[in-house]
């Protein structure tokens, strides 16, 4: 009846592959303690001990059959969308359980004369405390152990299929299985004068493919070390705070100094917030691993989403995309927070389980995002929908993670920046390390929930931001959803098949997607996607119109709305593609959105010649530089029009262009636009930082500290604060 381990998938065969091996495990010791097996070495034992260990082995795997049929059963009340996947995981896990739960008492028992049961639950104590200890110390937040099989690290990364590297390691399993009874058994022949050279040839053979596979442990994915991660991203650089291992493929020489400063910048802003200078109380600059892209990051870290900074370990491992990268302040505060944290992993407790809580909090609080609204206005808009969970239950990590990830982060790190905006740090710091908030603060838990509550509430809030936290957090938990691990895959398997031209095989992905959640409104607009990526117009439009016939929230009515005029525009309707974009405009969306939409709603309203160039810049271009080319066409036909002029700007610094970028960007009045005019700002801002003219790029950020949008405020906030920190640096 949990979500996830409901069904036969990755989830239950891991739960079930740690019950059944223990089990087995277990009764096998105990079969040998009552003296219903004999000692494996045994002279005078009645048959060899390989016949008994294989004749064991079926009453062992018999096990796995019930739970098995009743999670198959389940399908007939949840649904299970991959069954044969599903069976695949409970192949590989619980019988490579059962295998290694049934050789471990027969190994000890040929090596003790008593306490077999005990021993043998030392040894997979010892060996699970391995699989954490190489969990705590190498990149991979992923891993395979015996029993549990494999590991898959953080439940934000949904997309799961088979791992071929559980399949190698199971081989590895079984070679370690069947050669420690070959051994065995080559010791009790041995003792009774016994043919041995065929039990010779099958232990020779077992030890090569256990040796094949420990040599190649990284190339299968079996295992990732720190130094497999060094050598394969290739690259070194030592700051006066860091050492940074990159890719010189996607981090440049022309980037270096960048990289550097992004680190130093995000180091003196927590060291100043957080009241502590990391590297001077750990003795060791920071390592920070950047990788390149999601597939690299998944081979080395084992997860393509999630971004990892361990407090213990003093090590980040981050992707990097240029000046202001979002993912470096976050991971770094969690490495600050190691200097109050209490166990000694350096993370907070609550009662006797880890405050994931408190975790998250504190780093979402010290890096102060950007966002389009800041973490306290997202939270009273939380609670006045009655969507923000009681803080209480995201101390602990059952009620953290059960909880859409975007609030559960908002909601905590709301409440910790409060308390050090109301308290300070010092009595902050010394919470995380106690988890005791009398101590603390001289008040209970749940007064200072209260306090907070009553804070976020008298927040006033304007209808558009509202409506706009309604759009930012409407995504449910993993927990919620249908077959979230099959379809994350098949999701991703169609953003690739998308991404190569392959459109048939998208839209039989997505097809199926729909299948297994037709309620789904947003797989149904992807549908409509692929097929216009397809040009198959109508079919798209028919999926469409049946989705706006729906009841939607004003977000959803907006993205499918703006798809239909993308088909309409494309399909040479360009005036009805202006009009429901203009339609789309009055819905409360992010910035990014809506400056879309904006330039969309300009580009089909324009005469023939120039709307064929503003569609051909959003909907041929499929790369940056084809995007800068037909946006500078489009500028040399209508040289007056600030619209193209900033478009090739902005694709001028999204290709780290700056010093061209200025002169795009550079206007003698503003623009109609008020959205697009401050992402222009901001970007000229950019420009100007990066090249070096801080005084210009000062004057600038300083015209946007007081604009509305809390995204534009704080990103311009940022920008002085670096400037300030440029000025004083070394």
């Amino acid at each position: 009846f949990i979500p996830l381990f409901n069904l036969l998938g990755y989830e239950s065969a891991a739960a079930m592959g740690a019950a059944v091996g223990i089990a087995t495990l277990l009764r096998t010791g105990w079969l040998f303690w009552r003296g219903h097996l004999t000692r494996p070495l045994d002279p005078n034992r009645p048959r060899s001990p390989s016949r008994d260990f294989f004749a064991l082995l079926p009453m062992h795997l018999g096990l796995i059959g019930l739970p098995a049929l009743l999670l198959t059963l389940n399908a007939l009340r949840v649904q299970n969308c991959d069954l044969l996947l599903g069976a695949q995981f409970w192949l590989v896990i619980p019988t490579g359980a059962v295998v290694m739960g049934q050789m471990i008492p027969f190994l000890v028992a040929a090596v003790l004369p008593r306490g077999i049961v005990a021993a043998s639950i030392g040894v997979l104590i010892v060996e699970a405390l391995a699989f954490g200890i190489r969990f705590a110390i190498y990149p991979p937040i992923t891993g395979h152990e015996w029993m549990i099989g494999y590991f898959s690290g953080s439940i934000y990364d949904e997309a799961l299929s088979l791992p071929a590297s559980l399949l190698w390691f199971r081989v590895l399993c079984a070679a370690w299985a069947v050669g420690a009874v070959l051994l065995i058994e080559l010791g009790w022949r041995w003792r009774t004068g016994r043919a041995r050279l065929p039990i010779v040839a099958g232990l020779i053979a077992c030890l090569v493919v256990w040796g094949g596979l420990q040599a190649n442990r990284f190339p299968l994915g079996i295992s990732v070390t720190t130094q497999d991660a060094i050598e394969t991203l290739g690259g070194r650089l030592e700051t006066e705070h860091f050492v940074i291992y990159y890719d010189p493929q996607n981090v440049p020489p022309d980037k270096l100094s960048r990289l550097e400063a992004d680190h130093e910048f995000h180091y003196a802003r927590h060291a100043a917030y957080l009241d502590v200078d990391i590297v001077a109380w750990r003795g060791r600059k920071i390592e920070v691993f950047v990788y390149p892209n999601r597939e690299v990051q998944k081979r080395l870290l084992g997860s393509r989403n999630t971004l990892v900074a361990r407090p213990w370990s003093h090590q980040m491992h981050i992707r990097w995309d240029g000046h202001g990268a979002g993912a470096v302040g976050h991971e770094m505060a969690h490495l600050f927070s190691a200097a109050f944290g209490a166990t000694p992993l350096q993370l907070p407790m609550s009662g006797w389980s880890i405050n994931v809580g408190m975790i998250e909090g504190v780093a979402e609080a010290a890096d102060w995002a950007p966002d389009p609204l800041d973490l306290h206005q997202a939270s009273a808009a939380l609670r006045r929908r009655n969507q923000a969970a009681d803080l209480r239950r995201l101390f602990n990590p059952a009620g953290f993670w059960s909880q859409p990830s975007r609030r559960a982060y908002t909601l905590m790190g709301s409440f910790s920046r409060s308390l050090i905006e109301r308290y300070g740090v010092g009595k902050y710091k010394r919470l995380y390390q106690t988890g005791d908030f009398e101590a603390a603060y001289d008040r209970s838990a749940a007064d200072l929930v209260t306090e907070w509550e009553g804070f976020v509430d008298g927040l006033p809030l304007t209808d558009h931001e509202q409506a706009l936290a309604d759009t930012l957090y409407s995504r449910g938990s993993i927990f919620e959803r249908v077959c979230a691990r099959t379809i994350g895959e098949l999701q991703r398997q169609a953003t690739i098949a998308t991404n190569r031209g392959n459109t048939d095989r998208a839209i039989a992905l997505w097809e199926q997607i729909v299948g297994f959640e037709p309620g789904n409104v947003y797989h149904r607009m992807s549908l409509a996607a692929v097929l216009g990526f397809a040009d198959r117009f109508d079919e798209a439009l028919d999926v469409l119109d049946v989705v706006l016939g729906e009841e939607l929230s004003p977000a959803q009515r907006a993205r499918a709305l703006e798809q239909r005029g993308d088909l309409l525009w494309r399909s040479g309707q360009p005036a009805e593609a202006a009009a429901i974009y203009a339609e789309c405009l009055q819905t409360a969306l992010p910035d990014g959105s809506l400056r879309q939409l904006e330039v969309k709603r300009y580009g089909a309203s324009l005469d023939p010649e120039q709307e064929q160039l503003a569609r051909r810049y959003l909907f041929a271009s499929e790369t940056r530089a084809e995007g800068l080319y037909t946006a500078m066409r489009w500028s040399e036909q209508t040289p007056d029009d600030p619209v193209p002029r900033y478009l090739a700007g902005f694709q001028l610094v999204q290709l780290n262009q700056h010093a061209d970028a200025i002169e795009w960007l550079s206007l003698d009045a503003p623009m109609e636009i008020a959205q697009i005019d401050a992402q222009r700002r901001l970007l000229l801002a950019k420009s100007h930082l990066l090249t070096g003219d801080l005084e210009n790029a000062e004057t600038i950020y300083r015209t946007l500290v007081d604009v509305p949008s809390h995204r534009v405020r704080r990103t311009a906030e940022d920008g002085l604060e670096r400037i300030v920190w440029w000025h004083d640096a070394p």
